[in-house]
C-alpha cells in the first residue's frame, strides 16, 4: 500500500512542467503542428524529432512545451537542455550520458 503510495506521488513529481516563460506568443499552434508530427498515442515505435535553427529563435522554449505536453504519457522520461555546452565541458558527455540515466531510473 505505502509502495504504490510512493510510487503514485513520485510519479506526480516527475510530471513537474519545465519553465516555459510567461509571455510566448505564437508557441501553441507551433506545439499543435509538432503533435501532429509525433503521434505519441497510437504507436509504440521510437520516434525522434529534431529542431534545429539559428539561437535565440525559441528551440528550447518550443521544446519545453512540446514535453509539457506529452510528459504524461511516459512512464519515463528525462528533458535535457544545452546539449551542445554541457558536452563542450571536461566530462561533459559522461555527465549528459549520468543525467540521462538518473532521470530514467527516478
Amino acid at each position: 500500500m505505502i509502495g504504490l503510495l510512493v510510487k503514485r506521488v513520485l510519479s506526480e513529481v516527475s510530471n513537474t512542467p519545465e519553465n516555459v516563460g510567461e509571455y510566448t506568443v505564437g508557441l501553441e499552434p507551433r506545439v499543435d503542428y509538432l503533435m501532429n508530427l509525433v503521434d505519441v498515442k497510437s504507436t509504440s515505435d521510437v520516434q525522434i524529432l529534431g529542431l534545429h535553427g539559428m539561437g535565440g529563435i525559441g528551440k528550447t522554449t518550443l521544446a519545453k512545451a512540446f514535453y509539457n505536453t506529452i510528459v504524461a504519457d511516459f512512464e519515463h522520461r528525462v528533458f535535457i537542455s544545452n546539449v551542445r555546452e554541457r558536452s563542450s565541458d571536461h566530462d561533459g558527455l559522461l555527465n549528459l550520458q549520468k543525467s540521462l540515466i538518473k532521470g530514467l531510473l527516478r
